[in-house]
């Protein structure tokens, strides 16, 4: 095997301008599937993390039907112990207990529809992004009246009700023993979240104001949670067994188009990457056959010496392995450095942000993940054996086949 290396290293030697082209075109098929791989993966973990950390969270606890039909009615009756139960789990960075209800909020004569939520915002602070998305005033920050309320709405609803930081907006809905729920709030900020249906319908509340405005006592209604990362999701389901009455939900539950629309648009990636390995395995296979067709007086003299087919295959295929091995390994080297760059400062793709799956970003930071190194793994095996059929097409050659092909060319 030794021999054979060195063998195909030295014929390699021979022609070093082809040789330089089939790797430098192996290379340049490396470093776009590994940096467009990067890209790609970067980009659907950046909408993971926005579309969950916003305001979803990685994973909820709520009543088993309220996911699918949601009511003022099915709630988490004592979500004390949860959350103590929850800060024991290594996974859960923090958790925060939320109500919800749907009401209609006035400006003086203009009036919307919106998605209240009761929410503690220090708990909130460490649990979602929210805090940091708030554009105008505060969250849930003091009030100019100190006798009034403080309520903060997403920048689209703000726009419909063309309301401004101080104005009073009146809240009317239905409470939870079916009495009327009307209250008188102070707008004191506005959020802009990015996902154009949050921003266009939610209302903030102090959970403990939406407690009693809906006479709910210490129940809620969702208690999201801030996982270490994403991909925490499925093992923190499988070791926290639900509270009773209640359901633990994984992110993909909670936003089920958006896992869909990350693999539909991976699928374009494996197309592009069986484009890339058709490109590298015609390259290979045709230096390789090129260098078969200039040196038939060589195989035919080392047949004609007792030399066996397979040992003229192997050859051949060293040299074809040869090339993939080093143009994939300086293309994934240089694939790997443009990640990591990349991942720092990020790429900008367009001024104004793209929105993707409910989640809107502009910037993308390349990531690593096992596709940087399987992509390459891929094209180094179609490489190496492109080399097959010249190597087996020269195996065949008898000596008297190859000096007459030589004489002829």
């Amino acid at each position: 095997m030794l021999e054979n290396a060195k063998l195909a290293m030295r014929s390699l030697g021979r022609r070093k301008g082809r040789t330089a082209l089939t790797v430098g075109m192996m290379v340049f098929s490396t470093w776009m599937v590994v940096f467009g791989a990067g890209l790609n993966e970067g980009s659907y973990a950046d909408m993971i993390r926005m579309a969950t950390g916003t305001f979803t969270g990685q994973a909820q606890i709520q009543h088993p039907g309220y996911e699918k039909t949601p009511s003022l009615f099915e709630t988490v009756d004592d979500p004390a112990p949860i959350l103590a139960a929850l800060q024991q789990r290594p996974e859960v960075v923090a958790a925060a207990p939320r109500i919800e209800t749907g009401a209609l909020l006035s400006v003086e004569n203009r009036t919307s529809g919106a998605l209240v939520v009761g929410i503690d915002a220090e708990a909130e602070k460490k649990t979602s992004t929210m805090a940091g998305m708030v554009k105008e005033g505060t969250l849930l920050g003091p009030t100019k009246d100190p006798e009034a309320l403080p309520i903060v709405v997403g920048k689209g609803l703000q726009r419909r009700l063309r309301a401004n930081l101080g104005d009073t907006i009146t809240l009317l809905g239905q409470a939870a023993d079916g009495s009327m729920a009307a209250e008188v709030y102070e707008l004191v900020g506005v959020v802009a979240s990015g996902q154009s249906e949050l921003d266009a319908n939610v209302a903030l509340l102090r959970i403990g104001d939406a407690a009693e405005l809906l006479e709910l006592g210490k129940r809620v209604h969702r208690i999201a949670i801030k996982l270490v990362n994403a991909s925490a999701g499925d093992r923190f389901i499988a070791g926290f067994p639900a509270p009773e009455g209640t359901r633990v939900l994984h992110w993909r539950e909670l936003l089920p188009s958006l896992e869909p629309s990350i693999e539909t648009d991976r699928a374009g990636t494996v197309v592009f990457l069986f484009v890339i390995l058709v490109v590298a395995a015609l390259g290979v296979a045709n230096a390789m056959l090129m260098t078969v067709m200039e040196r038939r007086r060589e195989i035919g003299v080392l047949v004609a010496l007792g030399t066996t087919p397979s040992r003229v295959v192997a050859g051949f295929v060293w040299e074809s392995m040869l090339q993939s091995l080093l143009g994939v390994a300086v293309g994934m080297a240089l694939g790997l450095l443009c990640v990591w760059y990349f991942a720092g400062v990020g790429i900008r793709f367009t001024d104004q942000p793209i929105e993707f799956g409910g989640a809107t970003f502009d910037v993308v930071y390349p990531i690593v993940t096992w596709r940087s190194w399987a992509y390459p793994g891929i094209i180094l095996l179609t490489g190496s054996l492109a080399g097959l059929w010249p190597a087996l097409r020269a195996a065949r050659m008898t000596p008297l086949e190859a000096m007459r092909a030589e004489a002829r060319g």
